[in-house]
């Protein structure tokens, strides 16, 4: 980290005010990019079908944002691990087991698994078994 991201950077109010209440800070002007305001969202469904979300809200450029909150995780005693593919996740009696695929294949055992991949990713439909819908989003004119 950081690295480059091909999502979306947009940040909405509730985001923003998360960001506040639990960092006591604002969202970074080194981690927006221009224009750093915009107006909402346009979603469009694979049936050509468009909702609008009209909020204000902030662009960021993720690789400095997702850098920012993995530092701010760091500082508050978590461990983050770079360059490592969660194989499978399985939980029981409260403890979530997890193998993990870095330099070579091993397990990790936590109360809690934050996953970070996506609205599609790999171990959500492992966890899920179920075929994931992907959403298409476009901007709505900025500032």
């Amino acid at each position: 980290m950081p690295r480059y991201k091909s999502c979306s950077g947009q940040l909405i109010k509730k985001t923003i005010d998360l960001v506040q209440a639990y960092f006591g800070e604002a969202v970074p002007i080194s981690t927006m990019c221009a224009p750093t305001e915009n107006r909402g969202m346009i979603f469009t469904d694979d049936k050509g079908r468009s909702f609008r979300f009209e909020q204000a809200g902030l662009n960021v450029w993720r690789s400095s944002f997702d850098k920012w909150l993995a530092d701010k995780a760091v500082q508050s005693g978590a461990e983050v691990i770079d360059n490592t593919a969660a194989l499978s996740c399985e939980e029981e009696n409260g403890i979530v087991t997890v193998t993990l695929k870095g330099e070579q294949i091993y397990t990790e055992q936590a109360g809690y698994v934050i996953d970070c991949e996506g609205v599609v990713g790999a171990l959500k439909k492992k966890l899920l078994n179920c075929n994931l819908q992907y959403i298409t989003l476009s901007d709505i004119q900025s500032r």
